[in-house]
């Protein structure tokens, strides 16, 4: 015992002191509060995780409404400063979780009486702001709505309305953020400013240049119209950033409409010089989209225009060549700089020419120019797409990819970019953006080499890190699933998948469950299954619905393995013995019981009806596997509905080819026939494979000879259709025979098979 705790225990035995018995129990109670406020507010105050806070948050406001219902208990401190509330409801909303939101709308009722904190517009502008960043637009509109049920109980202002602009996703249509500006801020009682144009004009080009499409004229011409109609003086700046979209485009005549559109609502507003300029651009654009650029060079001559870098690229228009590049650049004596390399490989990405935009790339850094964010960007974007690739070529064009990113972030490294996020609704980044990091984790957990990809991903964190960009949700889920691939197992995966799925959106839930179906390829695991459903349970139990393609993405998993397992059975003895032998059904066992379980699964599902592709997929997997009754089954719960179609049809007509069953495909097409259904060249073909697969080549010949082409069944053969039959014959004989009686009752396409290259 210290000196001091010796001396102090002396004095309080020497010279007891009398406490009233209330006392006593007033100071325990009152430390027992403090120690329960503690438990709930240290979490609350360096909040990571949704459920933590509403774990926390809720017991937190009980136990604070049951201390002040006591009359002597004395006031509380304060327990929470607004920055940390602000933090705390900035990551509920950010979760866009039914519950979550619920847990702001509580709060924003305590937050006055309980910590002090008044309700003002800003803490709305918060929600919105968050659940924007996410793709969470329809729980911003709603929560647009409801702002007057909500403390402080008044509309949203117009600074709300243009937060929702601001952070809209790219994905939202042109006339759904237009009558965003024009009825919703009415209905608010509140009016559009300039300002609220000129940010929905920039949304709505950002969209368009997002989605690789072209804004007609008419609907640039509504906005104008909408300015016009609200009152608003003439903004010059509009007019340039819709007739510089047009221009950058290469649609010189929509630029001339437009400003002849923009003339008429607000007259007078160009000087003579501007209208100049505003021509000869318009004119150069349009002789060399239409002639090539040696007319535009020479119209450039003829009308005497001033050399400048916009001159240069309405020259350039639309070419996707270097070489008229190095053209414009002679003839108007100025050497082409970032802007004009960024438009060529533009042009370039937008009609997927991507081998072509690296080449442009590649004479960027001769000319001594430094790479820019948007000069690269398009390509790394393309690059790391999802569109059909072999793995080995999504790897490549990873790789690529990095590079590109790798002499961007080269030539701005990190002590060159601001110390602030950029504001993406006015400016542009030249060194290393959020969409370029987005592209290049999205291509990283596609990577079939997780090995490799996994660590590069790591340092790509670092590097936003250190550049303070902050992840988007489209990179927090490209990160949640290169974490799982980097797990040595399945159990493993859905462990850390547990631990992370607080950053899952309903679009991420999704993406997770796709990449775990394929995280194994043979699914021998016993908990496969089970812990793919549980994370479709986690995601009914967030608020999300429950889609087909839950369905659909296990089941075509199953039917891929089906085929690498039949891949491995035709290396074996056996077959080569006999390449007719079937595959043994023991090694579709587990195949076939995770198939059905799943069927069970979608039988109970009312949301899933017998129209949905999913039933499709259900019959081509049970096909694969060799299933053939239950595949049967499927088809027979499809016509009975009346519900198949094209689809349905070859898949299970392709199943009867494999299972052998002959009259049960002429059984199907029979029913067909008589249910009035017309086949497509697909269905016929599937049907002729099938009968050429059970050696039926005579019945095959009738028809296509016979049936093929008639006022009900209008289809006709093609050479396509006559190859299925040449490639199966299994002797000369057998051709000639085909070759007779297609030159008997279709001399047209036998003419055509005979002036086919062999």
């Amino acid at each position: 015992m210290s000196l001091r705790a010796g001396l102090l225990r002396a004095t309080r035995l020497s010279h007891p002191t009398r406490f009233p018995p209330l006392l006593f129990v007033r100071a325990a109670h009152d430390a027992y509060s403090a120690t329960r406020l503690e438990h709930f507010l240290q979490p609350l105050r360096y909040p990571d995780e949704p459920n933590a806070v509403r774990r926390h948050y809720l017991p937190l406001i009980s136990e604070i409404e049951r201390i002040k219902a006591n009359p002597s208990a004395p006031p509380l401190p304060p327990l929470l400063t607004r920055e940390q509330l602000i933090t705390i409801i900035d990551l509920l909303a950010t979760s866009g979780r039914p519950p979550d939101l619920e847990c702001i709308r509580s709060m924003f009722s305590h937050l006055s009486l309980h910590f002090g904190v008044p309700v003002t517009p800003e803490l709305h502008t918060v929600v919105l702001s968050a659940l924007l960043k996410q793709g969470y637009s329809p729980l911003a509109q709603d929560w647009l709505r409801r702002m007057p049920d909500l403390p402080p109980h008044v509309g949203p202002t117009l600074d709300h309305f243009h937060t929702y602009l601001k952070g809209c996703p790219s994905y939202l249509p042109f006339m759904h953020l237009r009558h965003v500006v024009i009825n919703k801020t009415r209905r608010a009682g509140v009016r559009p400013t300039n300002e609220t144009f000129d940010i929905l004009v920039r949304s709505v080009l950002r969209n368009a240049t997002h989605a690789k499409t072209v804004l007609n004229v008419e609907s640039l011409a509504m906005i104008l119209a909408d300015i016009r109609d609200t009152g608003l003086n003439a903004d010059p700046s509009i007019l340039s950033m819709m007739t510089e979209y047009y221009m950058e485009n290469g649609f010189q005549t929509s630029v001339v409409d437009i400003r002849r559109i923009y003339n008429t609502h607000f007259p007078d507003i160009a000087s003579p010089e501007e209208e100049q300029l505003h021509e000869w651009r318009t004119r150069l654009t349009e002789a060399s989209n239409n002639s090539g650029v040696e007319a535009g060079i020479d119209l450039f001559r003829r009308l005497g225009c001033p050399a400048s870098p916009e001159m240069f690229r309405s020259i350039l228009g639309s070419t996707r060549a270097i070489e008229d590049l190095r053209k414009v650049e002679n003839a108007l004596g100025i050497r082409a700089g970032v802007s004009e390399y960024s438009l060529l490989v533009n042009n370039n990405v937008r009609t997927r020419k991507v081998k072509e935009a690296l080449v442009i790339y590649e004479q960027v850094k001769p000319a001594g120019i430094a790479p820019v964010a948007g000069l690269v960007g398009p390509i790394i974007m393309s690059l790391c797409s999802s569109s059909q690739k072999t793995a080995q070529d999504h790897n490549a064009d990873v790789d690529r990819a990095l590079g590109l990113y790798s002499d961007l972030d080269e030539a701005y490294p990190v002590s060159d970019t601001p110390e602030a996020p950029l504001n993406p609704a006015n400016e542009h980044s030249k060194g290393p953006d959020v969409n370029i990091y987005t592209s290049l984790f999205r291509g990283l957990s596609l990577s079939s080499n997780i090995e490799t990809a996994y660590p590069i991903a790591a340092s790509l964190t670092e590097d936003m890190k250190a550049r303070n960009i902050s992840p988007t949700t489209a990179i927090k889920i490209s990160r949640v699933i290169l974490d799982m691939r980097n797990c040595d197992n399945l159990d493993d995966a859905f462990t850390f998948y547990r631990k992370r799925r607080a950053d899952l959106p309903e679009h991420g839930y999704l993406a997770v469950l796709h990449a775990f179906s394929r995280m194994s390829m043979s699914l021998g695991h016993p908990d496969a299954l089970d812990h793919y459903f549980q994370i479709v349970a986690d995601m009914r139990m967030a608020g999300f619905r429950i889609s087909a393609r839950i369905f659909s993405d296990i089941l075509q998993q199953f039917a891929e393995i089906a085929g690498f397992r039949k891949e491995g059975w035709k290396k074996s003895k056996i077959y080569n013995r006999n390449p007719s032998t079937p595959p043994p059904p023991k090694i579709f066992i587990d195949l076939n019981e995770g198939v059905k379980q799943i069927h069970d699964l979608m039988s109970l599902d009312t949301s899933i009806g017998p129209d949905n592709f999913v039933w499709n997929q259900l019959m081509d997997t049970y096909q694969r596997i060799g299933n053939f009754p239950e595949a049967y089954r499927t088809w027979e719960t499809l016509f009975l509905s009346g519900k198949y179609g094209p689809i349905a049809v070859s898949i299970i007509l392709d199943a009867c080819g494999y299972a052998g069953d002959l009259a049960m495909a002429k059984q199907i097409v029979n029913q067909l026939m008589q249910d009035s259904y017309v086949l497509n060249l697909h269905n016929w073909e599937t049907y002729i494979e099938c009968l050429c697969r059970l050696n039926q080549i005579d019945a095959a010949l009738r028809v296509v000879c016979t049936d093929m082409g008639t006022p009900r069944q209008p289809v006709k053969p093609e050479l396509s259709t006559t190859s299925i039959m040449l490639k199966t014959a299994q002797s000369r004989m057998q051709t000639n025979i085909i070759m007779q009686r297609l030159r008997q009752s279709l001399p047209e396409l036998y003419a055509q098979i005979q002036d086919a290259p062999r």
